[in-house]
């Protein structure tokens, strides 16, 4: 039985993401306003979704080595996925802030689930902590954050807060979370101190920040107009 169920985890693990991705999205229906299938369609598809940019961007990452194709770097939902929730935004005639502030929760939900497989697989470990035999618990603290994140964010989401900012704010938490404990990590694709995930990291944390500052001046000119 513990063998099956380690042949099988990661399927197992993206049919607990997409259940649980699925019921959150009925739950926050109200920003959103799909009918019933299209809640379920959404929540499948948007699992499927982030498996396959997940994998492409570890293909990326490799400059288009084929071999990597059974990899995953966590940073492609962050890259691909708006590419899917923009142009649902856009088909589906909703708000592009409510479709971001929603599926961004999708999203974490999913990585949380990711990063279990990664504890059963084995992979993405941290470094030995010096003068132990322990290494660095770098899943778990990202699991950690992930919850937190979640557990901040939902409530907002859910009650129609700060519209649109939830991905931004994902890209630099995340980022900054991700550029400390890279150098905790064990990289294959980099012998020193430095990974390329730092720079994918650093990325997020300037392009969330740029996003969060040019929202906060609409903000600003709109308040200005209106006292005008």
């Amino acid at each position: 039985m513990i063998e099956w169920f380690t042949n099988h985890s990661l399927l197992l693990l993206l049919a607990a993401a997409t259940i649980t991705s699925i019921c959150w999205l009925f739950q926050a229906n109200g920003r959103l306003n799909f009918k019933s299938w299209q809640v379920v369609t959404l929540g499948v598809a948007h699992t499927c979704l982030g498996v396959l940019a997940v994998k492409a961007f570890a293909i990326i990452e490799g400059f288009g080595d084929l071999s990597v194709v059974g990899n995953m770097s966590l940073f492609g939902g962050m890259a691909l996925l708006p590419i899917f929730y923009g142009t649902l935004a856009r088909k589906g005639h909703r708000d592009t802030r409510d479709v971001f502030d929603v599926l961004t929760m999708s999203l974490v939900m999913t990585l949380f689930f990711a990063r279990i497989n990664c504890i059963i697989s084995g992979c993405c470990i941290g470094a030995f902590i010096p003068g132990t035999g322990l290494r660095w618990p770098t899943r778990e603290l990202e699991m950690a954050y992930d919850a937190v994140f979640l557990a901040i964010c939902i409530p907002r989401v859910y009650r129609g807060e700060m519209r649109g900012q939830m991905f931004p704010l994902y890209m630099v938490s995340y980022g900054v979370f991700r550029f400390i404990t890279e150098f905790l990590r064990v990289s294959a694709a980099s012998a020193g101190a430095f990974h390329i995930a730092h720079l994918w990291a650093g990325i997020a944390v300037v392009l969330g920040a740029s996003i969060l500052v040019e929202m906060r001046q609409q903000t600003d000119r709109k308040e200005r107009k209106v006292r005008v």
